[in-house]
């Protein structure tokens, strides 16, 4: 189960970084239009118009001139965990080993049917 955690986490990760790199050559090739986007988006959060197309020019401006294409985080939407996929697997294996352990502990402390019983509840 852990491992599948792993692998799944991780693939989230991998798809994000992908959708970055498209954003970014959307950003290469139409930036108007991507600034255009993002607007849009500043706007439907609450911003006026104007102040919306301002923030957006100067942030593709800003990420243009940067490494990271900062609209790209606003407008393809980032996993929660992307960044935990070891430590995601790790605490799944801890806590479906305790999970485990539950039904077990009845026959710690009893002896023959009482603990199938106990252990079945």
């Amino acid at each position: 189960m852990a491992a599948g955690e792993y692998v799944s986490v991780r693939s989230q990760r991998e798809m994000y970084e992908h959708q970055i790199g498209l954003e970014r050559a959307e950003l290469a090739e139409y930036p108007e239009e991507e600034a255009e986007e993002l607007a849009l988006i500043y706007a439907a959060r609450g911003m006026s118009v104007k102040d919306a197309h301002d923030l957006a020019r100067r942030t593709i401006a800003n990420s243009r001139a940067g490494p990271r294409h900062a609209g790209a985080r606003r407008t393809r939407p980032q996993s929660p965990g992307a960044r935990l996929s070891l430590g995601s697997g790790a605490v799944l294996r801890f806590s479906f080993s305790v999970g485990a352990l539950v039904p077990l502990a009845p026959f710690a402390f009893v002896r023959g049917d009482s603990a199938l019983i106990a252990a079945s509840r």
